[in-house]
C-alpha cells in the first residue's frame, strides 16, 4: 500500500493522443514506467488514467520520494526518448511538477 504525505512531489501530466493512437501511447507510456520504475530511485508508483468518454485523453501521474530525484529523471536521455516518442503520439502534452497539500484516506 502507497501512503502520500503532505509534501510528496509528483509528477503529472495531461495528454491528449492523436486519433488512433491510444494503444500505442498505453503501451509506450507502459514500458517507460516500467523503466523509470526498474531504473530511477525514489519513484514509488505511476498511474494511467484514462478518460471515460474522451478516449484520446489522458491523466499520469505518480509519487516521488524527493523532488530532487524526480528533477534528475527529467533529465535522463530516456526520458526525453520517451518524450519524443510521445510527441508522435499526441496532439497535446501538460506536464506539470506538483506537491501533495491534502491527504485524506478512507478505511474500506
Amino acid at each position: 500500500m502507497v501512503t502520500t504525505k503532505i509534501g510528496t512531489p509528483f509528477a503529472f501530466a495531461r495528454w491528449e493522443v492523436g486519433p488512433g493512437n491510444e494503444a500505442a501511447f498505453i503501451e509506450t507510456w507502459d514500458t517507460f514506467a516500467r523503466w523509470t520504475a526498474a531504473h530511477q530511485p525514489g519513484a514509488i508508483m505511476g498511474v494511467l488514467l484514462q478518460d471515460t468518454e474522451n478516449r484520446r485523453h489522458f491523466v499520469s501521474t505518480g509519487p516521488w520520494e524527493k523532488p530532487e530525484q524526480l528533477a534528475e529523471w527529467r533529465k535522463t536521455p530516456e526520458f526525453r526518448e520517451a518524450f519524443a516518442r510521445f510527441r508522435e503520439l499526441c496532439t497535446a502534452i501538460e506536464p506539470q511538477d506538483m506537491e501533495c497539500v491534502a491527504v485524506r484516506e478512507h478505511s474500506v
